[in-house]
C-alpha cells in the first residue's frame, strides 16, 4: 500500500469528521505530513494530486460515509501496513476524532472495558470509525484504543521493593571474590525494604517501576547508590570486570499490594540507560542546624555525649536516639536554667544503619531526615578514603541525634576518621565536617 491510499482515506474523514471546519486546512496538511510522510513536505507534495484522485474513487458511487469505509476495509485488508505505519495512522484518526468531537481531548467511555464500541455513547456515530479499522487491522486498534483511555492512563502503583542479588554466585560460577562481594556487601541490602504508593501514567508494570527506580529523590535510587559504592572496590579478575558491572545482574523485586503478585527486574534493564558514574556522584550534605542557642546546645550535647559514651564503645558503629518532649524543650529554652535536671527519654540505641530498627521507633519525617543525612555521609566517606599523608585510616560511625516531635533538633557527631600514625601509633579522631 502507498502512502497515496492513505492520504486518500484522511480526505474521507477530514470530511467525516469535519476537521477542516474545527482547524483548518493548513493543519491537516501538517497532520498529514507528520504522520504519514515522516514530516517530509516535498513527498507529502508530490503525492498529494494523486492523493485526491485516489479519494474520488473512493467515494465514486456511494451513498453514505459507511459505503465508503467498507471500500477502504477491503483496500486495507488486502495490504499489510508494518507497526509504526498502523499506530501512526490511528494516531491521526484519534486526534481527528477528538478535535472535532464533544470528547474534551480525552476518550471519555466510548470504548468499554471488554473492548467493544459502546453504541449509546452521544460520539458513537463519529467514533464507530474505528470499528472499520478494527474490520482492517484487528485487536491491534482495540490495544491502541484502550491504552488511551485515562482511566488506564493513570494507576496506583502500591507495594513494596526489594533487592535480590543471590543469583549473581551461581551467575559467576562461585567467582569467590563474587561471593566474597555478596556476603560481604550485598546480603545486608536485601534487607531493606522500601515501600512505595504512587500514581502512575503507564499501564505497563515495567515502566512504572522503572520510573519509581529512576527518581533521583527517591529512596529506591538513593539505595542502588550505596548498592554500587559497596561493590567500587571490588574487582572479579577472572572476567576482568568490576564489582559494579557484577551490581547490573541482581534484581529489583517489586511485590505488588493488590495482588501480592511478585514482579522481578533486572537491574539492568532498569538503569540501562545509566552509566557507573551516574551512582558514584558524591551529594552535598545539608545536615539541620542545632538550636541557635550556644549555651543550651553545649548542654544537650554533653547529655548526648554522656549517653553515646554509655551505649557503644570505640570501634562500635551506633546511634544512641534521645526524644525531648515539646513542653520540656520550650521551658529550657525561656528559662535557661541547666541546672535542673532536663527530661530526656532514651529511645533506642541501634547500629547506625539499622533503618527498620529505628524507622519503628522514631516519626516518619525524623527517620528521613536521619537517613538523608547518613547515607549523604557516608558517601562523602568512600569518596575521601585516599589520604595524602601517612596516616592509616579506620573509619567510624558514632553519633546520636535528640529530635522534638517531627524534627531533629541535634545531630552530634557525624561520622569521622580515627587515624593512627604509623609510626607512633598515637590516635587522633578526625571529623569529616
Amino acid at each position: 500500500m502507498t502512502n497515496k491510499h492513505l492520504t486518500s482515506f484522511v480526505v474521507l474523514f477530514e470530511n467525516f469528521f469535519g476537521y477542516n471546519k474545527a482547524k483548518s486546512m493548513d493543519e491537516l496538511h501538517q497532520l498529514i505530513k507528520h504522520k504519514i510522510y515522516n514530516g517530509s513536505w516535498d513527498l507529502f507534495q508530490n503525492d498529494w494530486s494523486d492523493s485526491l484522485k485516489l479519494y474520488k474513487k473512493l467515494t465514486d458511487g456511494i451513498k453514505t460515509y459507511e459505503d465508503a469505509f467498507e471500500r477502504m476495509v477491503v483496500t486495507l485488508k488486502a495490504n499489510n501496513l508494518d507497526e509504526n505505519q498502523t499506530t501512526d495512522f490511528l494516531d491521526l484518526t484519534l486526534e481527528m476524532y477528538l478535535v472535532t468531537s464533544k470528547s474534551k481531548g480525552v476518550l471519555d467511555n466510548e470504548f468499554n472495558e471488554d473492548y467493544s464500541f459502546n453504541r449509546d455513547h452521544p460520539n458513537y456515530n463519529k467514533f464507530k470509525v474505528f470499528s472499520y479499522l478494527e474490520k482492517s487491522f484487528g485487536l491491534i486498534v482495540a490495544d491502541f484504543l484502550s491504552s488511551k483511555r485515562p482511566s488506564q492512563a493513570e494507576q496506583m502503583i502500591e507495594g513494596q521493593i526489594k533487592f535480590r542479588f543471590n543469583n549473581i554466585i551461581d551467575e559467576y560460577n562461585k567467582n569467590e571474590t563474587v561471593a566474597d562481594m555478596y556476603y560481604d556487601a550485598l546480603k545486608a541490602h536485601e534487607n531493606q525494604v522500601i515501600n512505595v504508593s504512587t500514581k502512575s501514567d503507564s499501564t505497563d508494570i515495567f515502566d512504572s517501576i522503572q520510573e519509581i527506580c529512576k527518581n533521583k529523590e527517591g529512596e529506591v535510587f538513593n539505595e542502588i547508590k550505596h548498592i554500587f559504592r559497596d561493590c567500587h572496590d571490588y574487582y572479579v579478575e577472572e572476567e576482568n570486570i568490576g564489582g559494579e558491572k557484577v551490581v547490573r545482574s541482581g534484581k529489583i523485586i517489586f511485590l505488588d499490594k493488590k495482588d501480592t503478585k511478585e514482579h522481578s527486574f533486572s537491574i539492568s534493564d532498569i538503569y540501562e540507560d545509566y552509566d557507573d558514574d551516574d551512582f558514584l556522584e558524591v551529594e552535598e550534605i545539608k545536615t539541620t542546624k542545632p538550636t541557635p542557642d550556644p549555651e543550651l546546645k553545649d548542654y544537650l550535647e554533653k547529655k548526648l555525649d554522656d549517653c553515646i559514651a554509655v551505649n557503644a564503645g570505640d570501634n562500635e558503629d551506633t546511634v544512641t536516639i534521645l526524644e525531648i518532649s515539646k513542653e520540656n524543650f520550650n521551658n529550657i529554652k525561656k528559662e535557661k536554667n541547666f541546672s535542673n535536671e532536663i527530661l530526656l527519654n532514651e529511645i533506642c540505641s541501634v547500629r547506625f544503619d539499622d533503618y527498620p530498627a529505628i524507622e519503628s521507633v522514631v516519626p516518619k519525617e525524623v527517620f528521613d531526615e536521619y537517613k538523608k543525612i547518613i547515607q549523604a555521609s557516608l558517601n562523602k566517606l568512600s569518596k575521601d578514603e585516599d589520604d595524602s599523608d601517612e596516616w592509616d585510616p579506620e573509619y567510624i560511625i558514632h553519633n546520636g541525634f535528640i529530635y522534638c516531635e517531627k524534627k531533629i533538633i541535634l545531630l552530634y557527631d557525624l561520622p569521622s576518621k580515627i587515624y593512627t600514625d604509623a609510626e607512633s601509633g598515637n590516635r587522633e579522631r578526625r571529623y569529616l565536617y
